[in-house]
């Protein structure tokens, strides 16, 4: 499976710095001009995460199993495990980018007030909430793990469909939606909430990966 994570990655690569650089100067404007709120977590780990999904996919059935697969020393099985692997990757990595970037504008709201001066909004400068924070990276990790564990065995059906599409673009609405309505009071104590939605989404994801094996192994080479 090392193979076909790195094979995946390889191809990822690119696009990842892109999207890093892109995502980093959307979060900076977005929390130094609007809102510095934790919440914006919520706004990058579900689409980054759903757009290389099906990045991957699209390239894998342009260029054919046979002529990329038959070099390397791996399974079907293999490869849409190490594609669930790789989706994991991507959701750590963006939720860290989406942290780093809400502590770096409140750092920098606490070291320069007049920063403050350049928001549209006044609720921009609100400090660091480090609970919040923490909850929402949780949240952000959780959607995007329940999304991708949808989307994987979808596309492991179907391929790239409207349908998958339609998938994507309809989990990626609803983490926009929450980051925008995020709000306490929180139903329950944080890192309890933290803990349930973290082990509801593995075990959703891990299952979703048996699943989406079992499917992709069936299909015709």
């Amino acid at each position: 499976m090392k193979t076909a994570v790195l094979s995946d990655l390889a191809f990822a690569a690119p696009r990842l710095r892109t999207d890093a650089i892109r995502w980093t100067i959307v979060l900076l404007a977005t929390e130094l001009l609007l809102v510095n709120s934790p919440s914006t977590v919520l706004l990058v780990a579900v689409p980054e995460t759903l757009a290389l999904i099906q990045a991957l996919a699209i390239d894998e059935e342009r260029c054919g199993w046979n002529r990329l697969r038959l070099a390397l020393p791996i399974t079907r099985a293999e490869a849409v495990a190490a594609r669930f692997a790789v989706a994991a990757l991507v959701v750590a990595g963006a939720v860290a980018l989406t942290a780093g970037t809400n502590l770096l504008v409140a750092v920098l709201f606490a070291a320069v007030p007049t920063l403050g001066e350049i928001a549209i909004l006044p609720t921009a400068a609100t400090g660091i909430d480090t609970t919040m924070l923490a909850l929402c990276c949780c949240a952000s990790m959780s959607l995007a793990l329940v999304a991708a564990g949808i989307v994987l065995p979808l596309i492991a059906w179907r391929g790239s469909t409207l349908g998958a599409s339609l998938a994507m673009c309809a989990l990626s609405m609803l983490s926009f939606l929450l980051a925008i309505n995020a709000r306490p009071p929180l139903p329950a104590p944080p890192a309890l909430l933290a803990a349930g939605l973290l082990a509801v989404a593995a075990v959703w994801f891990i299952a979703s990966a048996a699943l989406a094996t079992r499917i992709f192994s069936r299909r015709e080479l």
